[in-house]
């Protein structure tokens, strides 16, 4: 119990500190305790609708006859997935500072993710910003900037993964929502970054002209637009943006192959553009409030987009219980020995400032 409550609190030190650091508000406790209320209440609807009617020893049956070798496969697929997102990553971080090893950021990588799952959407991002900020050379906005252009990659490959299926099937109306206007958004602050980004002399004389008539003065307009040149070089060459993209189309190819080894543990066999559609319904969902963990919630997601393609509760249920323990337990534990190990880190680093600083 001690060492957890640790924990507890070296998360809640390290979000705090990303909030501030990152300018960025987070919500207040009041706010916080609605949210998780939602979530808490949601996904014990959730679990009551996917559990009820469900023969238990069906689905023990199934995970006890599951294929071995398609769980290591789908264990595998899942952290090939983490090191081509801390590829990415390292493309979209400045020239000067792209030498950062692969490992370091699939470590920060995975624990924002377990923060997003475990703690509070969007944490994660805040994090792993600060962690990056404060352990580099890199600046805190510039390390959220290039997370912000990750969100608008994965967006626009959201986009043309549902226009690729509503050529193949009929997709179900709750997939033509308020997410998809989201997605789209996200796509559109990309190509925004994009044209800036080919014609960024034209933009800094624009932001130079209005800091100069800002009453807020010139200096802090002047760091951001520092801060959005240097997340936008790796989209200022055509070379840099095709790699960008083809790194995202890797990072979606891997993420789909860890859904149909998934289905394959279970010995489901679907048509091939089922396990595309399953993580296009995941990621729409993630947007939806949740307990920690996302249980009860994941699994009525997997169930229902399942259950379009005539599967039973007890093999969709499976198939479920199998992605969220590699995804979200499993991988859970590794982001949170991460997070540790890089609070382990900052505060080594901080203490050796400290000596370093001279006596008043």
């Amino acid at each position: 119990m001690a060492t957890t409550l640790k924990h507890y609190k070296i998360l809640r030190t390290t979000l705090q500190r990303a909030s501030s650091q990152t300018a960025m508000k987070a919500p207040t406790r009041l706010g916080r305790s609605v949210i998780f209320a939602a979530g808490m209440a949601l996904s014990v609807i959730c679990l009551v609708a996917v559990c009820r009617g469900a023969q238990l020893a069906e689905i023990a049956d199934v995970l006890r006859h599951a294929s071995r070798f398609h769980i290591g496969l789908t264990l595998f697929f899942y952290a090939v997935s983490i090191g081509g997102k801390a590829y990415r990553w390292r493309l979209l971080l400045p020239a000067s500072r792209s030498a950062l090893p692969l490992g370091r950021l699939a470590s920060l990588i995975l624990a924002g993710q377990t923060l997003n799952t475990w703690l509070m959407a969007h944490s994660g991002e805040l994090t792993r910003a600060y962690l990056l900020g404060s352990r580099s050379e890199i600046g805190k906005a510039t390390a959220l900037g290039t997370i912000i252009v990750e969100n608008a990659l994965d967006s626009l490959f959201l986009l043309l993964a549902l226009a690729l299926l509503a050529l193949i099937l009929p997709l179900p109306a709750w997939l033509h929502t308020t997410s998809v206007l989201l997605a789209a958004a996200l796509a559109g602050v990309l190509l925004l970054l994009i044209v800036a980004a080919g014609q960024w002399e034209r933009v800094q004389a624009w932001s130079a002209a209005l800091a100069a008539r800002s009453p807020f003065g010139s200096h802090a307009m002047s760091a951001a637009v520092r801060a959005i040149g240097q997340v936008i070089q790796a989209l200022r060459e055509r070379r840099g943006r095709a790699r960008l993209l083809l790194a995202t189309g890797i990072v979606w190819l891997l993420a789909t192959l860890t859904t149909w080894a998934a289905l394959q543990a279970v010995s489901l066999s679907l048509p091939w553009y089922a396990p595309l559609f399953l993580l296009v319904v995941f990621q729409i969902g993630s947007v939806v409030p949740a307990s920690p963990g996302k249980f009860g919630v994941f699994h009525y997601l997997a169930v229902q987009a399942l259950a379009f393609f005539h599967v039973p509760q007890e093999p969709a249920l499976s198939f479920a219980i199998v992605l969220h323990s590699i995804a979200y337990v499993l991988m859970g534990l590794a982001g949170a020995f991460c997070l540790w190990r890089e609070n382990q880190a900052l505060r080594q680093q901080t203490e050796w400032h400290d000596i370093q600083e001279p006596m008043p």
